[in-house]
């Protein structure tokens, strides 16, 4: 079945990509992340994340990411729905405590991370076919893009059979880093400003805060899984958590090898943090960037 998405408001048509409308925030410091235990999210306590909460909109204390409430509208992939009025977006720079109504405005004419995130679904790959089977693992954005990119150190070619491709960790850094504006580093750099490559690197890097709790979680956080046993007690996976579907799951959307791209749907593991599914067992944290 195609994968697809579709928005519906109250009497308002809302576009998806790069022509959208409008669309769709317990933490130590990001320096000490919680890694969990199967089945026990949230059990290395903590306090409530800092934040400025508004009756349209919540910042976030030391974090970028902002969530905005606006017209309501439907993420849908091969039957899983979710309703929601939230749109996160980007400060250019940690919130310190003093809302901008200037980028407030600024942000109507500019599709969400929730919205770009969501237009990749059934157009992006996850990685080329390799010739014993199975998928290719490592197409990061500009592979996807199929265009160099300029890091302090030097220029990353594309991998010209990736183009088209993007892996979990590629997949957040093409709708944060090339779409959203956040920095970007390679596999090597991982300080306190750029966006790592790999997702345990992401995991690991002290940008924004750690959010420990689930119930916590905002739409637009960074959520981080141990998904693979093959790797110990790596964290192998990330994705974006999109918020409660109307079966009132928590759910994200991740670029993953079963599914061959991105996906918010449950073809070979449910795309939620609740229950006994795979990523629900292996779900280790988040981060709000």
């Amino acid at each position: 079945m195609k994968r697809r998405l579709s928005a519906r408001g109250t009497g308002r048509r809302v576009a998806h990509g790069a022509a959208a409308v409008l669309l769709a925030s317990c933490a130590r410091p990001a320096s000490e992340p919680c890694r969990g235990t199967p089945g026990a999210v949230g059990a290395c306590g903590g306090s409530p994340i800092p934040a400025t909460v508004a009756p349209d909109a919540e910042y976030t204390m030391g974090a970028r990411t902002v969530v905005l409430q606006g017209p309501e509208r439907t993420l849908q992939e091969a039957g899983i729905v979710l309703v929601t009025r939230s749109y996160a977006y980007l400060l250019p720079s940690p919130y310190d405590g003093a809302p901008d109504p200037d980028w407030r405005r600024e942000q109507a004419a500019r599709p969400d991370l929730l919205a770009i995130a969501a237009s990749y679904l059934g157009v992006a790959h996850y990685g080329p076919t390799m010739a014993g089977g199975g998928r290719n693992s490592g197409a990061d954005f500009n592979d996807f893009l199929g265009i160099p990119w300029t890091y302090p150190d030097g220029v990353d070619p594309p991998e010209p059979d990736e183009k088209g491709s993007v892996d979990c960790s590629g997949f957040v850094r093409l709708v944060y880093g090339y779409r959203g504006g956040y920095p970007l580093g390679r596999i090597h750099d991982i300080g306190a400003s750029a966006l790592p490559r790999t997702a345990a690197q992401m995991f690991e890097a002290p940008l924004g805060l750690a959010v420990h709790r689930l119930e916590e979680l905002h739409p637009g956080d960074l959520v981080f899984f141990d998904a693979s046993d093959r790797d110990g007690r790596e964290i192998d996976h990330v994705g974006i958590y999109l918020g409660e579907d109307v079966a009132g799951h928590p759910r994200f959307i991740s670029s993953r090898i079963s599914s061959n791209g991105p996906t918010m749907g449950d073809f070979k593991g449910a795309s939620t943090l609740d229950g006994d599914g795979l990523f629900a067992r292996s779900f280790r944290g988040g981060r709000r960037l």
